[in-house]
């Protein structure tokens, strides 16, 4: 966000009435929210969420993570207690990123950059760093929260691959029971409508923390309230708006031009016929004007007359 109109500039009291206006009234009252249930537990599962979730469709990270539980299952294990070591053990038994991928995972890859890694990679690479760190459960990570080591595992985490924004981590902190926001396109799609401005103008840290401030003011958990917008803008709601009015006009644009290069198409191929019926017509119209040259046999009384 800029200065002049972000949560960090002058104008931030009037961007939290304007975010909170539109929560009252677009969202559920408070009472009726629900929040993510996450993996208190269960680290290894944070991780293959946290990544695989960022700019992929949410049911393919909900295939990938009901695979994993399969497979645990399998081996007599509960995946909601699993570490990252116990993770990071069952890539090594299933014969590494590529095994991994045909068992469990996709071949999604972190962004559409080429030679982007995979997201079995950069998952991996997370779970590899953090262990590192001496961080192998949910409640190693949970107790890093507030200390050096935690600012050390945020610094390592995001020089994994396609996870420097800080979206994924934020996430990965909500999974694991602690308030943050993830403020993914959703979050700012909604945020930026609330306060009439473009989308792109809105830094992820900014509208987390308006966000987070909006929560507070509602007396609500900043999970929760994230959450909530998140199943408003994403069309789960009855009634929602999956797009910005910027975005509508977009949309309304794209259809307005698609019309037109119809329209365009249907007049060419108009004239086409038009002009390739042309020999057709010149030619009924040179026999119409013959037979007429020629005289009628009986009106003029034929060779018979005398």
């Amino acid at each position: 966000m800029s200065d002049e109109a972000g949560p960090l500039g002058d104008k931030s009291g009037d961007d939290l009435d304007k975010l909170v206006a539109a929560c009252s009234r677009l969202l559920p009252p408070p009472e009726q929210w629900t929040g993510v249930a996450g993996y208190p537990e269960g680290i290894a599962l944070a991780v293959i969420d946290a990544i695989w979730s960022l700019s992929t469709r949410y049911p393919i990270t909900c295939g990938v993570i009901r695979r994993y539980r399969g497979f645990r299952r399998l081996e007599q294990a509960d995946a909601s207690n699993d570490s990252l070591s116990d993770l990071l053990d069952l890539y090594d038994r299933l014969g590494g990123v590529d095994a991994f991928i045909d068992t469990i995972g996709t071949r999604n890859r972190v962004s559409t950059q080429p030679g982007a890694a995979r997201k079995a990679e950069a998952v991996h690479t997370a779970a590899s760093l953090l262990k590192d760190l001496g961080i192998d459960t949910a409640e190693q990570f949970q107790a890093a929260e507030g200390t050096g080591l935690g600012q050390s595992a945020q610094d390592a985490w995001r020089t994994v691959p396609g996870q420097g924004s800080g979206i994924s981590w934020r996430y990965l902190r909500m999974l694991l029971g602690l308030p943050d926001v993830k403020p993914d396109r959703m979050i700012r799609r909604f945020t930026a409508a609330a306060l009439g401005v473009e989308q792109d103008t809105l830094a992820p840290d900014d509208v987390a923390a308006l966000v987070h401030a909006a929560a507070t003011r509602m007396n609500a958990d900043p999970r929760t309230l994230d959450h909530e917008i998140w199943e408003y803008q994403s069309g789960r709601r009855g009634t929602h708006d999956p797009q910005s009015t910027h975005e509508h006009i977009k949309a309304a644009a794209r259809a307005q031009q698609r019309a037109d290069r119809h329209a365009a198409e249907n007049a060419h191929s108009n004239q086409q016929h038009r002009r390739a019926d042309r020999p057709r017509r010149m030619r009924i119209a040179r026999t119409r004007t013959v037979d007429q040259d020629v005289p009628d046999a009986e009106a003029t009384g034929g060779d018979d007359e005398p």
